[in-house]
């Protein structure tokens, strides 16, 4: 979807993330700071605080988000669908037309496996007539940590990945983004802190 750029996805998912990370921790004491250090422990903590991100930035965009799509973590739609009762279970179908944007966060050294069910998800929903959606990964480790094990069927799919990763302990910021259909060799772009992107 044209509207949605790169970087405002990135920003915004930032600042939910910071909002959620500081309202769970507070700004200082004992359990931020051990929880400040958890990324190199594939905390459970950051893949929940991201999650719950990618839902509430899609507010700001003016779509909808929807928890484990197809063995997606989140995916954005234009428009939310109706539960379908089916032999006592609430089920739900999402038109292909509807899907924005596909999202993993994943903090557990799978990154690969996350851009492979990325990767042939959207395939899959192309063929059947979704517009062009964004890719997106977040992960604690760099992109350079795990580049040389990516597939070129996906680094060369031609898709819109958006890689969110920490950055560099001395870049000053928290986060930092590839993205583009060229992504996997694009530089890093820090992503400021506090741009005020969430909605209450």
């Amino acid at each position: 979807m044209s509207s949605l750029k790169g970087a405002e996805i990135a920003q915004t998912v930032s600042d939910y993330a910071w909002f959620l990370w500081e309202k769970i921790l507070g700004t200082n004491g004992p359990q931020r700071k051990y929880y400040d250090n958890e990324w190199s422990c594939e905390s459970d903590l950051y893949t929940s605080v991201f999650r719950l991100s990618l839902i509430g930035a899609a507010r700001h965009f003016d779509l909808g988000a929807i928890n484990e799509h197809s063995k997606i973590d989140v995916v954005w739609v234009s428009s939310l669908p109706k539960p379908i009762e089916k032999f006592g279970v609430n089920t739900r179908h999402v038109d292909p037309k509807d899907l924005r944007l596909l999202a993993e966060s994943e903090m557990m050294n799978r990154e690969v496996k996350a851009l492979d069910r990325l990767s042939k998800f959207d395939r899959t929903v192309s063929e059947r007539g979704s517009p062009e959606l964004w890719n997106v990964l977040i992960t604690w480790r760099q992109l350079d940590a795990f580049r040389h094990r990516i597939p070129t069927r996906i680094t060369n799919s031609g898709a819109k990945w958006l890689i969110i990763t920490e950055a560099p302990p001395k870049s000053g910021a928290w986060l930092q983004y590839h993205e583009g259909a060229n992504a996997f060799d694009s530089p890093p772009i820090p992503v400021p802190r506090h741009q005020n992107n969430v909605s209450t």
